[in-house]
């Protein structure tokens, strides 16, 4: 068993000895999670229901306290070994444990009712934070790094959510103009290199057959529109799509949606300024020829 006689981090459980019913946590440090633990069922406000429904019933006497494991680097391994309980012992399981979050601290999983749903809601709507509260919020987590428990919960929690067209505005204000750095983009893709997706996350991304909408088109446009491409990224799909031949049925399906429509002014003028840019040195060339043909041409007149 871990030691008991000094303050160290790690996870314990408490155990309803008559039921055989047990809670597990972890702290930073354990002995004064303990007592905390012991004053909230002695005040009556413990926030385990039915953990202080027995506390009372039976007293202090039919509750036992154990450490499961220490973990002296609980920077690192605290969450992760809290986890590794969970998962081993079940304490969410009602007919187990005591314990209402099943993930690492993370209220995902957690089930709330449709009344406390209600008044959570009827509490905070309307309400506004201040410029002040908002600075600190965002002070507060700046730098901060989430445990791996708490962005895998996160993520679960947001899977099948739908986002409404105002919250969908917000993001894309919020995000527009945004520059990720060097260093945010490195660490993307050192993230992502050697990911291998599923064949159904494959089907998901593929867009074969799956025409934008003509807002979604206007969209792209817009965003697109005078805003120059570098260099290297013109001279990669130039490489790319050099030498390369396409089906017949390509071309059916690009003329036909072409037939009929008529280019803008702008359009015309850049194409003429395009050609004009790759034709002209040569059609110069030509015709100073022709003209140095024509005048070095010099007849052959009869005598006779």
């Amino acid at each position: 068993m871990a030691d008991l006689s000094v303050s160290l981090p790690g996870i314990y459980v408490i155990t309803h000895v008559p039921s055989g019913l047990y809670y597990v946590g972890a702290a930073l440090s354990i002995v004064r999670r303990w007592s905390t633990h012991r004053y909230a069922l002695r005040k009556g406000m413990h926030h385990s229901l039915r953990m202080q429904a027995l506390w009372n019933q039976d007293g202090a006497d039919a509750f036992t306290f154990h450490v499961l494991e220490n973990v002296p680097n609980a920077k690192i391994g605290l969450l992760i070994r809290e986890q590794h309980w969970l998962d081993q012992l079940c304490p969410c399981d009602p007919a187990k444990g005591f314990n209402s979050l099943p993930y690492a601290h993370s209220t995902y999983g957690r089930q709330i009712s449709d009344e406390t749903r209600e008044k959570m809601a009827a509490a905070n709507r309307g309400r506004k934070l201040t410029p002040e509260h908002r600075a600190a919020i965002a002070n507060g987590n700046r730098g901060k790094k989430r445990p791996l428990a708490a962005c895998i919960a996160t993520g679960l929690g947001h899977k099948g959510k739908v986002i409404s067209p105002e919250h969908r505005a917000k993001l894309s204000a919020a995000n527009r103009g945004r520059v990720v750095s060097a260093e945010v983009r490195k660490k993307i893709s050192a993230a992502g290199k050697g990911r291998k997706l599923s064949e159904e996350h494959k089907a998901k991304l593929n867009r074969t057959g799956k025409p934008h909408t003509a807002e979604s088109r206007h969209k792209v446009s817009t965003s697109k529109k005078g805003v120059p491409q570098p260099p290297d990224a013109v001279l990669k799909r130039a490489a790319s799509n050099r030498g390369k031949k396409r089906s017949q049925e390509t071309r059916d399906k690009i003329s036909a949606a072409r037939r009929g429509q008529k280019p803008s002014v702008e359009a015309r003028a850049n194409m003429s300024a395009a050609q004009r840019r790759r034709f002209g040195s040569t059609i110069h060339s030509a015709l100073m020829l022709t003209i140095h043909e024509i005048l070095s041409y010099s007849p052959i007149h009869s005598t006779e």
